[in-house]
Formats: structure tokens, C-alpha cells, sequence
């Protein structure tokens, strides 16, 4: 584990509207330490979560997760990846519900380890232009193609995938005892 990873934004609170009303007091730093000037406190607060979030089917999982958080009035703990280019990482998030309908989602580092390169750099894009569907969560690259043909971008090594989430995490997310 890196020095910079201690510095991982830790929480964020959303209202019952879905707005960000508040973040860890790290926020800041940890933005501007990985190039996001437009992702700052200033930022985020007051926006909906899903203006952060890519591809419906990654909204809908995590908007389901977060009223099941609601609706029972008890926390859950989801296991997903956020990976850097020379990092593969693996997380958990735990979505606390509070009275009001507020929920504060915290992020836990479980595991990180260095990463050689390899082939093509992978882009998000539009499930039409996508060569392949990758998990939200996992980052696990799923057999199937969106679009028949596609492949790197024209005059690019890079290869267009699309946000789904794949059925292990979905059942993972659907699961009573998932806390």
C-alpha cells in the first residue's frame, strides 16, 4: 500500500433526495491529489450523487443499495474495485442509513498491489460503440459484445467498454444479510 492511499476520500453523506451534503474532511486533497480540480468540496456538495456515477445499470445498483440501506434501517457492506493505472485495489463500501432518510457512504481500502501494464488502455463509452461490457464493481470484463465489430477506438489502442454490473455483484447486492 502507497503513502497516497492512506489519503482515500472516506465518506461522503447523501440526503434523503440523493443530493452529496457533505464529505470526509480529506476530500479535498485526496481530489486534488489525483488530478480532480473539478471534483473538490466546492464541487460535489448539493449535486446528485448520480451525476458521478456512469451507465444506468451502475445507477440503478447502487440507488437499489441505497434505499435496501433505507428501507431495513441497516447498514451494508459492498465489496467493489477502484483500480488505478498502476494499481489494482480492492474496496468496500458501506452504505449507514440515518434518520431522515440521510445515509453517510463510507469506503474501506482492503487490499492494494502494484500492477504491471498491459495491453490495450481500457475507455468508457456508450454500450453502441463498446467492445465489451466491463462490471462497475468488480472491474471484471464479461464475455459478450454490445456491438458487433467493435473493438479499439479508430486510430487508438484503446479498448471501448460499457458499464453493466455483472450478476455475482448484483446477487452480492441483493442478498438480505448483505451488511
Amino acid at each position: 500500500m502507497t503513502a497516497d492511499e492512506h489519503l482515500i476520500a472516506r465518506w461522503y453523506r447523501i440526503d434523503a433526495a440523493g443530493r452529496i451534503v457533505d464529505v470526509d474532511p480529506d476530500w479535498d486533497r485526496f481530489a486534488l491529489s489525483n488530478g480532480g480540480e473539478r471534483a473538490t468540496r466546492a464541487h460535489v456538495l448539493g449535486r446528485p450523487l448520480a451525476d458521478f456515477l456512469t451507465g444506468d445499470i451502475t445507477r440503478m445498483y447502487l440507488e437499489t443499495a441505497l434505499e435496501a440501506a433505507r428501507l431495513t434501517g441497516k447498514p451494508r457492506t459492498l465489496p467493489y474495485r477502484c483500480d488505478a493505472p498502476q494499481r489494482r485495489r480492492a474496496l468496500e463500501m458501506t452504505l449507514e442509513p440515518l434518520p431522515g432518510g440521510d445515509i453517510i457512504v463510507r469506503h474501506r481500502l482492503l487490499h492494494s498491489e502494484a500492477r504491471p501494464p498491459r495491453g490495450p488502455a481500457l475507455r468508457y463509452g456508450p454500450p453502441q460503440q463498446a467492445a465489451c461490457y466491463r462490471c462497475s464493481q468488480c472491474l471484471r470484463l464479461l464475455a459478450g459484445t454490445p456491438a458487433r465489430g467493435a473493438g479499439p477506438a479508430s486510430g487508438s489502442a484503446d479498448l471501448v467498454v460499457a458499464d453493466t454490473v455483472c450478476g455475482r455483484c448484483l446477487g452480492q447486492a441483493m442478498r438480505a444479510d448483505a451488511a
